[in-house]
């Protein structure tokens, strides 16, 4: 009797974690979420911890840059992410939105808008960037003229996808298009210049700065320059280094520069640390800080749709937790991966 008292709470044990491990597995015919048939902690616990340490990192920023964009699920669910990046370029995502029992108006969208920047701090963002839908475009207006000191930056990779539109649709573009020669310069030359001008902006180190230079750059590859391939004149090439000399040797210039290398914005940061700072530190700060592009938003929703597809119907906030956990993972792969830049083959 002793023994048959002392094995049933074992054997009660064991039953008891094989059901939970056949309801994990287990999918009735009308079951919508797997949510249900989880209850372990690991998700709500790790996202915690993730929650504590990126609120304290936005907190001790500023300069911060809101960007954001819509997308529709497998299940036809208007799903719209909203994603901090800091001046050093860490992307996180601060929430996902349903707004699928929604109108899409200007002002709707503004309010959902005005709810993020107040929740984060007013005072710590320097940008909202956006697509060039025209509802977005004037959602983003609001925002401006409600909060001027945030500024309205229109995507640049979507901007360069309307003028290449525009370029097509011209009449004189189907004409040239029948001439090989027209065909075949274009495709090797400006093309693949306009090729690495795109990847350039799309990357998560692109400035302002580079919106300007990268399309003055291609204007420079379409139009025919007289100077093209010339090399400067000995007088002319003298002036040039004499004055450049002369900048290097003035305050702030004859700082050391091995920290620009890294980032221009550590630079810019160090001289602005001074008591009385001049004002072009902080423009530059300001500027440099800036994402110009949203291509964060659009890699997330591959991030999404590669969920959705191996995941089922997960419900938003699982699904927010997840991609919140891969944004900050990403983000910070140097000190939260162990074997970050570890060779696994010596193992």
């Amino acid at each position: 009797m002793a023994t048959e008292l002392e094995v049933s709470p074992i054997l009660g044990k064991q039953k008891k974690r094989q059901d939970k491990v056949t309801k994990k597995r287990k999918l009735s015919s009308g079951q919508q979420y797997m949510d249900n048939y989880h209850d372990s902690t690991d998700l709500p616990d790790e996202l915690a911890q993730v929650n504590n340490k990126v609120k304290i990192e936005i907190e001790s920023e500023t300069n911060l840059t809101i960007t954001f964009d819509g997308w529709t699920s497998h299940i036809y669910r208007s799903i719209w992410n909203f994603i901090v990046i800091t001046p050093s370029r860490k992307k996180y995502l601060y929430q996902l939105s349903d707004l699928s029992e929604c109108l899409h108006t200007a002002e709707y969208l503004s309010s959902v808008i005005e709810k993020v920047i107040v929740d984060i701090e007013i005072d710590q963002i320097s940008a909202v960037v956006s697509d060039n839908a025209s509802n977005v475009k004037k959602a983003c207006e609001i925002i401006q003229d409600k909060f001027p000191t945030i500024k309205n930056v229109r995507c640049i990779m979507h901007c360069i996808n309307l003028i290449a539109c525009d370029i097509v649709k011209e009449e004189f573009g189907d004409r040239k298009a029948d001439c090989w020669r027209w065909v075949e310069i274009i495709l090797q030359n400006t093309l693949d210049y306009g090729k690495k001008t795109v990847l350039a902006l799309e990357a998560k180190s692109a400035t302002l700065a580079d919106c300007f230079l990268s399309l003055a750059k291609l204007a420079a590859m379409l139009n025919k320059s007289r100077f093209r391939s010339a090399a400067l004149k000995k007088v002319s090439l003298k002036k040039i280094i004499k004055c450049v000399v002369a900048i290097d040797e003035e305050d702030p210039f004859d700082l050391d520069l091995s920290i620009a290398k890294q980032s221009s914005l550590n630079w810019w940061k160090l001289i602005a640390t001074d008591p009385k700072p001049e004002l072009l530190p902080k423009v530059v700060c300001y500027l440099l800080s800036i994402c110009p592009n949203s291509a964060t938003c659009e890699r997330g929703f591959s991030t999404l749709g590669w969920l959705f597809e191996r995941r089922l119907n997960l419900k938003l906030t699982t699904l927010e937790s997840m991609y919140k956990l891969i944004t900050y993972w990403k983000s910070n792969s140097k000190t939260e991966l162990d074997y970050y830049g570890v060779d696994q083959r010596k193992n």
